[in-house]
């Protein structure tokens, strides 16, 4: 009797796991993490380099069609945006009249990720992760651990003209946009630094 209790355990047992399906779930997004998006999530970011210049500031509005809404003010023009975070491990972002999505995050978040999003004007984009380990001093505070990731357009390897460099903290966001139209190096022509945030 205890043996026949015991297959039939089994058999139910067995039977439940058949039924579960566990590939309905997908694994969360790890960019999610260093973008959170919810309504009325904040970032404001002060104008550092050169002295003169405007401030910046991104807010969620809320959910649309599977993207958020995000308003940016800067200069005194403001834009919509809408931002999203895929199953495909990505970040992506673009104005509200832009046809193509622009890929500011990619995982794996490790250093040498490389990938490319072409604009709406046809022009391919090259972003890499160089960094996981910075840190920068902020009006918001102090921030270890920062994810770098650089963007130049993809034939301009040899002549970088121009770049952009944003840096990532898990559970933050955007905490310092440097954009430098030079060289290849972290310095900026022009910098925002996080001034504070609000996550919801």
């Amino acid at each position: 009797m205890q043996r026949t209790l015991l297959f039939l355990s089994i058999a139910i047992l067995l039977a439940l796991l058949a039924g579960c399906d566990t590939t309905t779930t997908p694994e969360p997004n790890p960019t999610e993490n260093y973008v959170p998006l919810a309504r009325g999530n904040e970032w404001d970011y002060v104008w550092d380099l050169p002295e003169d210049g405007d401030p910046m500031n991104w807010e969620v509005l809320g959910s649309e069609d599977g993207a958020w809404s995000v308003e940016f003010i800067w200069g005194g023009t403001t834009e919509q945006w809408l931002w999203r975070h895929t199953e495909g491990g990505e970040f992506q972002a673009k104005t509200q009249g832009d046809n193509y999505w622009r890929v500011n995050l990619k995982t794996p978040i490790e250093e040498g990720t490389i990938w490319f999003f072409t604009d709406d004007d046809g022009v391919v984009w090259e972003c890499e992760i160089r960094h996981t380990d910075m840190s920068f001093d902020t009006p918001a505070g102090y921030f270890e651990d920062l994810v770098m990731v650089s963007v130049h357009e993809e034939d301009r390897v040899d002549n970088w003209d121009y770049i952009e460099n944003y840096w990532f903290k898990e559970g933050v966001g955007v905490v310092r946009v440097a954009i430098d139209d030079d060289d290849r190096d972290t310095s900026a022509n022009w910098q925002w630094l996080l001034n504070y945030y609000t996550l919801k």
